[in-house]
Formats: structure tokens, C-alpha cells, sequence
């Protein structure tokens, strides 16, 4: 491919200005619209990106094209919150993408500089309401983060509204251009990591990574920036602390379920859109004391693994989300070669995943198959093989 220079012109229409960035799949340019009517200036820059890691005539260059073309078709009256390609074309040995121009500052920008709490709360408010739209259409952005969303504003003394941008890891209808979606790291949800284990990432990873985007606006921090662990660990075992705020106990403890490890537990967009409509008129805050939300330690769990064979004594302790595989079965009658099970300790309540049911597994007598999974409630039959295990379950605060 041929790095575009300054006065490049593309498809006889656009002229590279200056060079604006670059990232992990694309180089990105400032061009002029030479056919951009004088009476729309607002249309004569656009943002071009070009892909450095998609061979032109390929068949991803063809699925990307594919790929925004559904989008486009998909999300049009929604036009004025998401940013999406004018034209996808082949240049240059390249291929690349024509967006429009949007020349204002990005949550990044906006949070560096700080942000009223009245903005802060209106600003949540849109960015809920635009991913609760996307998810209607059944499309999912997957990469959410402060760079992704921009707030424009038609005039100085204008509200504003959001904008979200970067819809290349997007999937419609759970089908998108790569078969992993990365993410970000720091806004990135566990399941963009642990995929094998806890299923593709899906709507509700944006739901977690809208809870993190929440925290910013809402706190003023990050909801991971005090924990001494990597932030793998800390969003896998939950591993987050959020501000004592002035925010109603309904809208806190609504981003709390945001930012859960296990998918399932996760509000939908909606659920969470459902509490912000409640309390939007008193600006998300509390009215009187009885509102306030105090915050308290998330709970941690207890989960014990006995034999109840009485010729081979094995006990185990989990504090934390844990897979069973030989190494935690050492001692067991059980032989393992894969992971078994998955254990997952959530805010509120504990789950095993079954890994691997070559061996043949029953809870409470109930066959489980690879991909099941059941709430851990106090005490539960466990049979592997021919060995019988109690399996219990218990909070520790």
C-alpha cells in the first residue's frame, strides 16, 4: 500500500490535509470535500481512514464494505448519534473509508478538562439512551471507550448532544468482521478476554463497558483505578470501588450490576435506560437522605469442595472465580486433562460452568453437559465419575 501524503486526492473528490493519527488496523487523515456545497460548510472536511490491515479485492476488504453497509441500512434513523462511512473504496493499494468530519472534543478531552455535574448527568443520560437504540437494532459496538464518544455541540450555548464513532469491532446480529472482538484494555469487559469460557462478547459487554464510562462521568474515576491487581484480574473477580456520591441508591446500585463479571448477571441497556428515565428529572440525584446510596464492601464468597468418600479424604477453599482442573482436583480420586468445571463468584451469587462432562457430572442427581451451568445454593450434591463431592457455597461479609 502507499502512505497518503498531503494533497492527495482521493476518488477525485477528496484532498488529504494533514495526518491526523494511527492505530492497531488503520492510518487516519483530515481531507477537504471538493464537491462539499458552500451552503453546508459544516460538510466540507471528512476523516479518512486507511486500512492497514486488510488486503485490497480480499475477502475482508469485501466484508468490510459488506459490514457498513448493514449498519448503514440498519441504523439510519439513528443518524444523528453514530458516525458511519460516506463511501468504502479501494485506493492507492489500500482500502479505505470516507466518514464525516466531526470537529469537537471526545469524553477524553471532556473529562481531562472536567465537566459539571448537571453535564455530567445529561451527557450519562445520552450515552445510555444511544446504546439502549443500538441494542434495539440488534447491534452491539464493542468498543466502547472515552475516545469513541464525542459530544457536539451546534453552538457554544448549546446543550450538545453525543456522537459514538469507531464501529469497526461492531456485530449485527451477533456476526461482526473478526471472530474476536479485542476491545480496550481498561474498558474492555472479562468476556472480550475469556471468550471459550464465558461466551463471545455480546450487547452486555457494552453493557460493562458503559458501566466504567458511567463511573467516569458520574465519580469523576475509574471504577478499577484503586485495585493492586492487573485489570484483568480485577474485572474477572469484580474488583472494583465506586465514590460514596449523591447519586439515588437505584441509578448507583443499576451501574454496580453494570460492572459484574458473569454476562448474565449484567442489566440489559434497557434496564438500565428504564432507571435513568426514573430519576432524569432530579438530575439522577437524590431528593431526601432516605435516596442516598452508603457504600458498603462487596460481598465476597466462600466455596468449599469435600469428598464425602471416606477411604479418600479431599477439602478445598475457593475465595475467588476458579477453574477445576488437575491442579485443584490434586489429592481427588478425579484424573483430568481439561478443565472440568468453571467456578464464578459474582456480587451476589456464586455459579458452576461445566468445562468438560467426558467424566460424566451430576448436581443434586441432575446430568449436566458441557456448557450448563447452575446457581451454587448453600449445599449441593456433586458426583464426577463415581466420586461424590459436597459443594458448598456461602458469603463471607
Amino acid at each position: 500500500m502507499e502512505i497518503l501524503r498531503r494533497d492527495t486526492v482521493l476518488f477525485d473528490r477528496f484532498r488529504i490535509l494533514q495526518y491526523v493519527t494511527a492505530g492497531g488496523q488503520s492510518f487516519a487523515y483530515k481531507a477537504q470535500d471538493l464537491h462539499a456545497p458552500a451552503s453546508k460548510p459544516w460538510t466540507q472536511h471528512v476523516f479518512v481512514k486507511q486500512y492497514h490491515d486488510i488486503s485490497p479485492s480480499s475477502q475482508e476488504a469485501h466484508a468490510l464494505k459488506g459490514h457498513f453497509e448493514r449498519l448503514n441500512t440498519r441504523l439510519t434513523r439513528w443518524a444523528n448519534r453514530i458516525c458511519l462511512p460516506l463511501r468504502v473504496d479501494e485506493a492507492f493499494g489500500s482500502v479505505i473509508s470516507i466518514f464525516p468530519w466531526i470537529n469537537d472534543r471526545t469524553l477524553d478531552e471532556e473529562l481531562n478538562s472536567g465537566i459539571a455535574p448537571q453535564d455530567a448527568a445529561r451527557y450519562a443520560f445520552a450515552l445510555v439512551s444511544t446504546l439502549t437504540r443500538l441494542h434495539r437494532e440488534s447491534v452491539a459496538h464493542l468498543d466502547l471507550k472515552p475516545k469513541n464518544v464525542v459530544f457536539t455541540r451546534r453552538r457554544a450555548d448549546s446543550p450538545g448532544y453525543i456522537t459514538l464513532v469507531d464501529f469497526d469491532a461492531a456485530q449485527i446480529d451477533g456476526t461482526g468482521l473478526r471472530a474476536y472482538a479485542l476491545g480496550t484494555e481498561y474498558f474492555n469487559s472479562p468476556e472480550h478476554s475469556h471468550q471459550s469460557r464465558l461466551g463471545a462478547p455480546s450487547a452486555r459487554s457494552d453493557v460493562f463497558s458503559l458501566g466504567i464510562l458511567l463511573c467516569l462521568l458520574l465519580f469523576g474515576e475509574h471504577p478499577y483505578c484503586h485495585t493492586t491487581t492487573s485489570y484483568a484480574d480485577a474485572i474477572e473477580n469484580g474488583l472494583y470501588s465506586l465514590k460514596s456520591s449523591g447519586y439515588h441508591f437505584e441509578v448507583v446500585s443499576m451501574i454496580e450490576q453494570c460492572l459484574r463479571p458473569l454476562p448474565l448477571e449484567r442489566p440489559s441497556s434497557q434496564a438500565l435506560l428504564s432507571i435513568f428515565n426514573k430519576h432524569h428529572h432530579s438530575m439522577l440525584r437524590v431528593r431526601d437522605p432516605s435516596e442516598e446510596w452508603v457504600r458498603t464492601p462487596s460481598r465476597q464468597w466462600a466455596v468449599h469442595l469435600t469428598s464425602l468418600e471416606t477411604d479418600r479424604p479431599f477439602k478445598r477453599h475457593y475465595y475467588h472465580s476458579v477453574e477445576l482442573d488437575s491442579t485443584q482436583m490434586r489429592g481427588s480420586r478425579i484424573q483430568l486433562h481439561t478443565s472440568l468445571a468453571r467456578i464464578e463468584c459474582g456480587y451476589d451469587s456464586c455459579w458452576i460452568v461445566i468445562m468438560d462432562d467426558s467424566l460424566g457430572v451430576l448436581i443434586n442427581g441432575r446430568p449436566l453437559h458441557n456448557g450448563d451451568w447452575i446457581r451454587l445454593e448453600s449445599t449441593q450434591q456433586v458426583q464426577i465419575a463415581s466420586t461424590r463431592f459436597a459443594l458448598e457455597a456461602s458469603k463471607m461479609n
